[in-house]
This record gives C-alpha cells, structure tokens and sequence, in this order.
C-alpha cells in the first residue's frame, strides 16, 4: 500500500513539473526592448550531396534583414558527389565556399577546419542546409547577445509536420522538447542548449572551448556541455525560428533517434560533467513525458488516479504548443506523440543499447535513400 502511494504521488508529481515548465513558456521574452547593435556574423551550413536544396538555403540566408556588409556566409561541403559545387559556383564572390577532399565521419571535424581557417564574424551561426528561414531569423537571435551572453539557440519546427502521422507527432516533440519546452527550461534554470539546426555562439567563446566537440556523434551536445562547463551563458531567442524537414518513415526515424541517443550517453560518459545538471534534469523530466503517461493509463484499471499523468502531460504539451501558437490542428495529436512516440523512442533505445552489446556502433549516414534530406516545401506549423 505504501509503495503504491509512492508510485502514484512520484509519477503525479514528475507530470506536474511539466506542466510547470509548459506554464513558464507563457512568460515573455525582454530582450527585444531595445535596439541592438549588429556585429559581424558568419553564417556556417555543412552540405552532404545536397545539391537539390543547396540554392534554397543560400537565397533564404542571402535575403536576410541584415547587413551585407557584416554577413559573411560559407558553405562546407563535406565532399558532395552531386551538383552542389556547381549550383555554388553561382554564387562566387557572395558566398564562401569550401569543399572537403574527402567525407568526415564527425560533422565537427570538418566544421572545425573550416571555421579555424574561414570564419571572420564576432558571432557564428551555425544551421543546417534544409533549413527555410523567415528574413528576421537572423536579427532575431544575434540581438540576444547582450554583456555575458556566450551562445543563443532558437526554436526549430518540422516544416513538412502535414505529411504523415510520424511528422505530426513529431512537430508535437518540437514544440513541447526542443522550442516551447526550451523555453520554459530556459525560465526555470537561467540556460538553455546550442540545439544543433539553429543556434549561434560568440567566435571567442567558440575558440575558448576547443570549438565543437568530435568526441561523438552530436557535436552540439558536446559543444552546449563545455560551454556550461565554463559557466558560459546560453540564452533562447523564441522568435528567431525557423523551418527544416523532419523524417518521414520509421526506419529513418529509427536510425536518427539512434545516433542522437548514443551521442547524448556518450557526451554524459566522456565528459563526466556536473554543470548544467539544473537543465538536464529538467529536460530529462519534460523527455519522459510520455512515459509517465503511458504507466499511468496502463495501471489505471488498478488506481483510476494514475489517469491524472495523463491527464496533465496532455494539459502541458498542449499549453507550451499554444504558448508558441501551434496551429489548433496539431492539438489533437498531443495524445499520440504522448502514446506512440513514447513506443517508437523505446524501441530507439533498444536498438542502441543492441548496437552497443554487439559493437556494431553507430555512424552518420543518409538516414534516408540518395538524399539526407528530401528537399520537400516547408510550411510553419504556426498560426497565422
């Protein structure tokens, strides 16, 4: 009896965190109160034969509302096989373009290279090639660098969420884990992430810290750890979003969740670090979401009190994706992500964990066909 009272208040409690952290979404962002300077910015993308969208990319960054003088944008091309060094030959003289004589495994590895020896900007932003970008994008996320600000990331959201029932619930995830949820993070402990498709980090800062990480497979991980290890600030920009292209099958979905959580468990292994435990306790919290969710429908037959986890993780994906203005037609997949992505993420972590019992490792690859990305039109899952 008093293990079941236990069981019932934890998993009740651990739902209301959320909801607590999807309520500190609501609270507005101030740093757009006053006019900021505009430093110099480089903006850096590495390309994999993605010749398709490569163009896409360079006019959507090119059309910035921001000064050309103080933009400088390179490509690194991590020796495409494809059309991507002619389509940027286009663009000779606007662009900085760098191509690889080989493929690097580790993305940092090559990122690092080219950023040592190209990048002249005060503040470096760093995306990825299938992002579309609204013109202020770029405004946006470098007016956060204010005094004793050392990195800022911003919200980044399926733009093909319409596709299927696995890009739906994975727009949710978006919303509740990587934006809205980064933001409510952010409000809690005072810092958030350098998540990967969109965040931007002082070149000093950078420098300082041996730039990104080349331990593992997510080198924003790594990069977001050695900062919080040197007790640099990294701030959220809500309103500096932007667009990329979620997959659209399980197998895909399966090979990408792979690398991300064996990224994740080798950053905490391989570097042991202590700081920043307010944010990734919290995150952890928000990830589980839909396992408190999915425990309490199963032992609601036995206590019809466990349907409350439910009930408020429901409530607080919901509320952090209208804080963000989702369009109202994504609420409705909140129970889904909550149910199935909780099964699919399972399933990810047992073919991790396989992976790891029998080396066979995990490495970046196309996670899909000839293509990484697809190249398909992104539209913003928000209200108008």
């Amino acid at each position: 009896m008093v293990v079941s009272t236990l069981f019932n208040i934890t998993l009740i409690s651990l739902s209301l965190v959320n909801l607590a952290t999807a309520l500190l979404t609501f609270r507005r962002d101030k740093a757009h109160l006053k006019p900021k300077r505009r430093p110099k910015v480089t903006v850096i993308a590495r390309t994999w034969d993605d010749g398709h969208i490569v163009e896409r990319f360079i006019k959507n960054v090119l059309a910035q509302d921001y000064p050309k003088s103080k933009l400088q944008l390179i490509i690194a091309d991590d020796a495409s096989q494809d059309e991507t060094e002619r389509v940027c030959g286009k663009y000779r003289g606007r662009i900085t373009y760098v191509r690889a004589k080989k493929h690097y495994e580790k993305k940092a590895v090559f990122l690092n290279k080219v950023i040592k020896k190209h990048a002249r900007g005060e503040v470096l932003v760093n995306t990825d090639i299938d992002a579309v970008m609204p013109k202020d994008w770029l405004k946006n996320l470098v007016e956060h660098f204010e005094e004793g600000v050392h990195g800022v990331c911003g919200p980044v959201y399926s733009g093909n969420y319409n596709d299927n029932w696995l890009t739906k619930i994975r727009t949710v995830e978006d919303f509740w884990l990587f934006s809205s949820g980064m933001w409510g993070r952010y409000n809690a402990v005072g810092n958030a992430a350098t998540y990967g498709s969109n965040h931007a980090v002082r070149l000093e800062t950078l420098k300082e810290v041996g730039y990104y990480g080349t331990k593992t497979l997510t080198e924003d991980a790594e990069l977001t750890t050695k900062m919080w290890e040197r007790d640099c600030k990294i701030t959220m920009c809500p309103k500096a979003h932007l667009l990329v292209e979620s997959v659209d099958g399980v197998g895909s979905f399966m090979r990408e969740r792979k690398r991300w959580i064996v990224g994740t468990v080798d950053t905490t292994l391989k570097y042991n670090s202590r700081k920043g435990l307010g944010h990734s306790a919290l995150m952890g919290v928000n990830a589980l979401a839909g396992l408190f969710s999915l425990v309490g429908l199963a032992f609601a037959v036995f206590n019809v009190y466990l349907l409350l986890p439910f009930l408020i993780n429901i409530l607080a994906v919901g509320l952090s994706m209208v804080a963000f203005k989702a369009k109202n037609s994504l609420l409705f997949w909140v129970p889904v992500f909550l149910i199935a992505g909780t099964v699919l993420n399972a399933l990810a972590i047992l073919l991790a964990a396989k992976d790891y019992l029998f080396g066979e490792g995990v490495e970046w690859v196309k996670v899909e066909g000839k293509h990484y990305h697809k190249g398909v039109e992104l539209k913003a899952p928000l209200r108008k």
